[in-house]
This record gives structure tokens, C-alpha cells and sequence, in this order.
């Protein structure tokens, strides 16, 4: 929805965390499953485009935990992609 004070058009967006602790090996596997569950959910579904509605951004460096070193963990970033329309006419 758009506020009273933004201009059609104006670019918003919104961020979901999701922790995965995985094995380098399980990364691909762990992010695809989420990809799907998420391509698959109702909601998202009906909303998102139908071309590529999910998809991986991108994903650091393995890192060390800093409250365990002996563990390591990766961030991803995945995008979910609404159809383009234009706001104020629905």
C-alpha cells in the first residue's frame, strides 16, 4: 500500500531472515529446498510473477560464529519477485 506522502512508483522493499546452519556441501541443497518451500507456499504462489519467482542473489564468504568458532555459517540473500504494476489505480 502505498502512504499518503509517497509518489507512484516509489521503490519499497522489505527483508525475512532465515538461519541455516549447513555444511558447505549442504548449502546448495538447504538453499534450493528453502527456494522451493517458498515458490510453493500458497501465498507466494498466487503473487509472485511466474518467470523466476525466487531466486538466489548471492551468499558470503563462510564465516566463523563468533559465540562458537567452531562453527561456521553463510548469509544469503533471496529475492522474491512481485509482477510490475502500477500503484493507484486498483
Amino acid at each position: 500500500m502505498v502512504g499518503m506522502h509517497e509518489r507512484p512508483g516509489t521503490e519499497r522493499s522489505s527483508a525475512a531472515i532465515f538461519r541455516s546452519m549447513t555444511t558447505d556441501h549442504e548449502f546448495a541443497k538447504a538453499a534450493d529446498e528453502f527456494m522451493d518451500l517458498i515458490a510453493h507456499h500458497a501465498y507466494f504462489e498466487a503473487n509472485l510473477r511466474k518467470v523466476d519467482p525466487v531466486t538466489l542473489k548471492n551468499r558470503t564468504p563462510k564465516q566463523a560464529d563468533p559465540l562458537d568458532p567452531t562453527r561456521v555459517y553463510t548469509l544469503f540473500t533471496v529475492e522474491c519477485a512481485y509482477p510490475e504494476r502500477i500503484l493507484g489505480y486498483e
